[in-house]
């Protein structure tokens, strides 16, 4: 049994279209997914435990609730903030072989000018009704949260394989530039013209998840 996690970015849906698009390429590998919803976000809408250790521990449990079943891959594939967990993750479980980081934000605190009066307010648009939009107040508490993670650390820990794919025009391309040569990373794709949210391309969305399936598909 192969089993593929997919992790959205902050507050994202686990329906959004690139995400749904790289499930389907990975069941036509054979691969048992899940996408995950993040602290159950979208099921409840309740902001008040939406947290990176939340995250973390929700996405733990679902590995252990595979373990009985030896499967003989655990594939992590995180979208932004996902890429965080991911890679949190892989080095708790010997059980995680690879890895996919997309859009990975190198700087965490980036977006904390946003909380103001302690909340974040945001709108994400529905996955099949994007003129249509649902509304997420996350408390500060995520960001006092977050603080006890790096992504950078977590990779540089990491023993597994690993692919990063960004775009040319996502904020944070530059910081990820650095870090590839810096920890040595081998497994790295620009792709030009793609930003950090690049799920509205149905074109993206398809190249994004037909070279990780490439990936996989590679015996390293």
């Amino acid at each position: 049994m192969k089993l593929a996690l997919l992790l959205p970015g902050y507050i994202e849906s686990p329906d959004y279209r690139h995400l749904v698009i790289i499930d389907n390429k990975l069941k036509d590998l054979g691969y048992a997914t899940i996408r995950v919803d993040a602290c159950d976000l979208w099921k409840k809408g309740d902001c008040s435990h939406y947290s990176t250790t939340d995250y973390v521990k929700q996405v733990a449990d679902i590995i252990d609730s595979y373990l009985s079943q030896d499967p003989t891959e655990v594939v992590l594939i995180g979208h932004s903030l996902g890429t965080l967990v991911a890679a949190h993750i892989s080095n708790l479980y010997s059980q995680v072989t690879r890895i996919v980081c997309i859009c990975p934000p190198i700087s965490l605190d980036r977006s904390d000018h946003k909380w103001i009066n302690g909340l974040r307010t945001s709108k994400k648009d529905l996955p099949n009704d994007p003129k249509s939009f649902r509304e997420f107040s996350v408390p500060f508490s995520f960001v006092e949260d977050r603080k006890q993670y790096s992504l950078t650390e977590s990779l540089r820990k990491n023993t597994k394989s690993v692919f990063i794919i960004t775009g040319t025009e996502d904020p944070s391309v530059q910081e990820v530039r650095d870090v590839v040569r810096v920890i040595q990373i081998k497994n790295y794709m620009e792709i030009e013209g793609m930003g950090h949210d690049f799920r509205q391309s149905e074109e993206l969305c398809q190249l994004v998840a037909n070279e990780i399936a490439k990936y996989l598909e590679k015996q390293e």
